[in-house]
């Protein structure tokens, strides 16, 4: 099982050619997991029923979307998205569901390393799509390594791919030059390392806990005053200015000229 969640994972990561082939045959192999182990996964399937609500809206969409067969087609992906994950989660523990992505990670990181040029010429690539997609997949890949190397239960070998894993998924991050998942990837990065040295820990301790978000959002509030008052920043135009981006409409347009 954790392999068929391994090239579940692979198959819905990344775009290559003939993966129906892979999909197809998956699709059928879960159907037939849950028809063997309905007395185990039905009950846990029925308590995740808000899991499904999206595909339900999604098919709804047929009646008035413009194109039908679109809406029909991601309601079907969505169904199966929400119906794997279930699956998934029943049969196997949280460290083989880690394991399985993470493998996942290690395929999609050589795709990507192996893409790196057309992502910087053309901010497109042919297995992980355009550099914002890349850029987030790369950033999931990040926090799948981060997780293998910093379990003390995991394989030690498996550790140490993980950390040399979670430097190359961060530098192509900052490759694609995506500035939303730039940010998104160093909070992430930093709130894992947080998480794992202060968090886990603080749980011995009666009430650290509380003083902890006490005190880091008595930080957050000083920092956001300070970064106002020192750059003058009096709306949101000059917090993207900052950024380099623009919310014009001319803006908007200079992106899709490029494109």
């Amino acid at each position: 099982m954790e392999g068929v969640a391994t090239l579940w994972f692979i198959s819905t990561f990344a775009v290559f050619p003939g993966d129906s082939l892979l999909l197809y045959p998956l699709v059928l192999v879960f159907f037939a997991v849950f028809f063997f182990e309905r007395d185990r996964i039905a009950p846990i399937l029925f308590r995740c029923w808000f899991l499904f609500t999206i595909p339900l809206l999604c098919g709804l969409s047929y009646i008035w979307a413009a194109y039908p067969s679109a809406a029909l087609r991601e309601a079907i992906f969505f169904f199966l998205s929400s119906f794997t994950v279930v699956i998934i989660g029943s049969l196997l523990t949280e460290r083989q569901v880690l394991r399985a992505f993470f493998f996942c990670a290690l395929v999609g990181t050589g795709l990507a390393l192996s893409e790196l040029s057309s992502i910087q010429a053309r901010g497109a690539s042919e297995f992980l799509g355009q550099k914002n997609y890349y850029a987030m997949k790369m950033m999931i890949a990040m926090i799948a390594a981060f997780a293998i190397a910093m379990n003390s239960k995991e394989n030690p070998i498996l550790r140490l791919i993980g950390i040399a894993t979670v430097p190359i998924a961060f530098f192509l991050v900052t490759a694609a030059n995506s500035a939303t998942s730039l940010v998104l990837g160093s909070l992430a990065l930093l709130l894992l390392i947080f998480g794992q040295a202060i968090w886990v820990n603080a749980r011995n301790v009666r009430g650290l806990r509380t003083t902890i978000i006490g005190f880091a959002a008595a930080i957050a509030a000083a920092s956001a005053l300070a970064i106002i008052s020192i750059f003058d920043i009096a709306t949101v135009d000059g917090a993207l200015e900052l950024m380099g981006r623009d919310s014009t409409l001319t803006g908007r347009t200079a992106l899709w000229d490029q494109a």
